[in-house]
């Protein structure tokens, strides 16, 4: 065990070390990157948070075995669907899952994802209908996109570590992915809504825009909902 004298004297080393940022051209793992010395991997990305709602209900409400089916599902769909992209999941957080697209088509790659979840959603509410037929319980969620430079730091302690992602878009991602709405359930910045390319931008025929702002007057990034999906067999 260590004394608070150690611990503060720890403290003190990651204060006056110097940091050293790497320029990665992949998302690093955590056995990659030093757990002792000041040390980042940065590089720009595309970071999605997918997030289920009302979880705190579903296992106050429903049989553990039912809500672990839930978060077994959810989590599965999501992550699937983040691979079929070329995303690298990069953390999970109980009922939510994070992942990181880097390239230069990251935005489009991470907001086609929040579009074929809603796919991916829809159909998983089906079988469980199937599976369930008085079920009165529906698979809420949702899922937020932003794109900054991030830093990942490796960070804990020898054992118990992993990769903190520090950065304005890991941030934004989280907050907009616990955005509650009965309609729209993909929210983006506008930094992603300017790169993204057009196809994960209008659909239908005549182009229809798949997009509405949401943003309030004060608010410090502007947002936009979609309530669309990105069917795919």
């Amino acid at each position: 065990m260590k004394t608070a004298n150690e611990i503060m004297q720890n403290v003190k080393t990651i204060l006056d070390g110097k940091w050293e940022a790497q320029q990665a051209r992949d998302v690093p793992t955590a056995e990659e990157l030093p757990l002792k010395d000041n040390h980042a991997a940065e590089l720009e990305g595309a970071v999605l948070y997918a997030d289920l709602a009302e979880s705190t209900g579903l296992v106050d409400g429903y049989r553990p075995f039912f809500a672990a089916q839930v978060y077994k599902a959810f989590l599965f769909g999501c992550c699937e669907t983040i691979r079929n992209n070329e995303g690298t999941i990069t953390a999970f957080d109980g009922d939510r899952v994070m992942a990181v697209f880097i390239g230069s088509d990251k935005c489009t790659r991470a907001v086609k994802t929040g579009l074929q979840i809603r796919f991916v959603v829809n159909k998983m509410q089906e079988l469980f209908q199937q599976k369930y037929e008085n079920l009165n319980y529906r698979i809420d969620y949702a899922v937020g996109i932003d794109v900054s430079r991030l830093y990942a730091v490796r960070m804990g302690v020898y054992r118990d570590n992993d990769i903190s992602w520090i950065g304005s878009a890991a941030n934004h991602a989280a907050k907009l992915s616990a955005r509650r709405d009965h309609r729209y359930k993909t929210f983006i910045t506008r930094a992603v809504y300017e790169r993204m390319n057009k196809i994960v931008r209008e659909g239908n025929s005549p182009n229809e825009n798949m997009w509405s702002d949401l943003s309030p007057a004060d608010a410090p990034k502007s947002v936009y909902g979609s309530f669309w999906r990105w069917t795919f067999s």
